[in-house]
């Protein structure tokens, strides 16, 4: 991720954003998932997994 643009995730961090941010450093911290999953990503499963909770 950009550096800008995880500046802008850290900005507006809080909550649920706490939450992504640690998921995407486990996710790129795996050897070949670097850069391959974005915080979008993440939040449409965490939504996914919400609503299947519903």
């Amino acid at each position: 991720m950009a550096a800008a643009a995880m500046l802008v995730l850290v900005a507006m961090a809080g909550g649920g954003f706490d939450t992504v941010i640690k998921a995407k450093a486990a996710v790129d911290a795996m050897p070949g998932c670097r850069d391959r999953v974005s915080c979008a990503d993440i939040l449409a499963m965490a939504t996914r997994d919400a609503i299947a909770l519903i």
